[in-house]
């Protein structure tokens, strides 16, 4: 079942990676078509989707620093806040040196609270559903905050238009598909 979950993961990782890559060819083919209302709102979408992506980073890893140590991590993170949903899946595979960096940052890994969780509950079903809801967390919020906004813009783009490129149709695709 480990290989199972594994293959499940790296699909899920795989399907969210590309659903973001299409999101944004669609964004610049708005762009390049002139359609400058659907690309302003396609960038605000990923901006808000930045925010949401930041704040989870914040909140999950250094939620035990202060509040202006918290708008540091967010305010870091931005920038790079789209590959957070990958970040967290990776850091739940408990990598020793990516777990060893991210406590020298003076942040605090998901697999602490993991172990203060076992300490206290023994119920191992509900503990390797926290750990699988822990490991897809930010692909839950690529879902809510980026793909299904993005899956809705497109759409109501294509029917404007009356026709949908071959891109735009892959882009849904996907979004639906992560969704």
């Amino acid at each position: 079942t480990s290989c199972l979950s594994l293959a499940h993961d790296l699909v899920t990782a795989g399907a969210s990676v590309a659903d973001v890559v299409f999101d944004v060819l669609v964004a610049r083919e708005f762009y390049q078509d002139g359609r400058l209302g659907f690309f302003t709102a396609s960038v605000c979408v990923f901006l808000v989707a930045q925010a949401a992506y930041s704040f989870l980073f914040a909140a999950a890893y250094a939620g035990h620093r202060s509040p202006g140590q918290r708008l540091l991590v967010f305010a870091l993170t931005f920038p790079l806040a789209q590959a957070i949903p990958l970040f967290a899946w990776l850091e739940s595979l408990e990598v020793p040196c990516l777990l060893r960096a991210m406590r020298r940052l003076g942040l605090r890994p998901s697999v602490d609270g993991r172990a203060r969780a076992a300490a206290n509950d023994g119920d191992s079903l509900w503990l390797a559903f926290r750990a699988k809801y822990a490991s897809h967390s930010g692909f839950l919020a690529e879902a809510v905050v980026e793909a299904m906004p993005q899956c809705a813009l497109q759409s109501v783009a294509a029917l404007i238009a009356g026709e949908l490129s071959a891109l735009n149709l892959i882009s849904i695709l996907l979004s639906v598909g992560v969704i």
